[in-house]
């Protein structure tokens, strides 16, 4: 569970997406987050990089993360 301070609102993961929320604690490029994934659980690369799309979207839409510009 991930309870959004600023909303009093609670949001529920899954296995994966709770090992998701653990590895993004430090800013992590897509491929990383998708290299452990797919490391950690049996899943085809196509299916992990469409849900790890999805769930990252629905995280930041509902602004428990956000999006930056990776170092150049």
């Amino acid at each position: 569970m991930i309870l959004h301070l600023e909303r009093g609102v609670y949001y529920g993961l899954n296995r994966v997406g709770l090992a998701v929320w653990e590895f993004i604690k430090v800013p992590r490029r897509m491929a990383e987050i998708e290299t452990a994934i797919l490391t950690q659980f049996e899943v085809d690369e196509v299916r992990c990089r469409n849900d790890l799309e999805q769930l990252l979207r629905a995280l930041n839409e509902h602004r428990l993360i956000r999006f930056t510009e990776a170092p150049r």
